[in-house]
């Protein structure tokens, strides 16, 4: 089972717990600031907007001011130097609302933690066969099945998704072409292959699938 370190809700499409590097780098704003610490994604943005609200030239001030300039980056670096670099940014203490403790800092803070960065992206193209086409999505190697579709739908709105079918093959009845949706690529025996990165996922219209009843059932009502 997955191990979820945070759960969001992004955009009211799907929970993210895991996040691609590229993903953390458009959070660079007071109200949306995320910093990688040790491969855990941190959402700092509450914090971030109380420096607006704090006396100019004080301590407190100056250490966001140094945090500020480290939006969507992977700070881990700066922290296995801390002892060496006297920043104001890594006394900064959870004093905003949003922390747990006043008494941690905001690197030790656990309610800052959203996720983490993924162990390995995936790169998928998904082929639609009632379209003749194909799209390809950049996804987590921990992303189930169903957020991977998700993120595809959100990418690329389909009407009608929910008479959409996905499989491992352009097989329409081969059982072993199913795919469990609460299970990752990797658990459906779609294994990363660094020789060749690109791992294909089918699209089908239920109508499309012409063989016998009871293959249809089967794996429709696994659904």
């Amino acid at each position: 089972m997955k191990k979820k370190i945070g759960v969001k809700i992004i955009e009211n499409v799907y929970n993210k717990c895991f996040y691609r590097t590229f993903e953390v780098l458009s959070h660079i704003q007071h109200n949306d600031f995320y910093v990688i610490l040790d491969r855990r994604v941190l959402d700092l943005s509450n914090l971030m907007r109380s420096i607006d609200e704090m006396p100019s030239n004080g301590k407190n001030q100056s250490a966001l001011e140094q945090l500020n300039m480290f939006g969507g980056t992977d700070i881990s670096d700066l922290f296995e130097k801390r002892t060496l670099n006297k920043l104001e940014m890594f006394d900064l203490k959870s004093h905003s609302e949003y922390g747990l403790s006043k008494d941690l800092f905001w690197w030790e803070d656990p309610a800052y933690v959203i996720g983490a960065i993924t162990i390995q992206e995936r790169h998928v193209c998904i082929r639609n066969k009632a379209k003749n086409n194909q799209c390809h999505l950049t996804v987590c190697e921990e992303d189930s099945i169903y957020e991977i579709q998700a993120k595809f739908f959100a990418a690329y709105p389909e009407k009608n998704s929910e008479h959409i079918i996905w499989r491992k093959t352009e097989s329409t009845c081969c059982p072993s072409a199913h795919l469990s949706l609460d299970k990752t690529l990797t658990e459906n025996g779609l294994v990363f292959d660094p020789d060749n990165e690109v791992t294909f996922l089918w699209m089908f219209h239920k109508a499309e699938f012409t063989c016998n009843n009871s293959c249809v059932m089967n794996f429709l009502g696994q659904l």
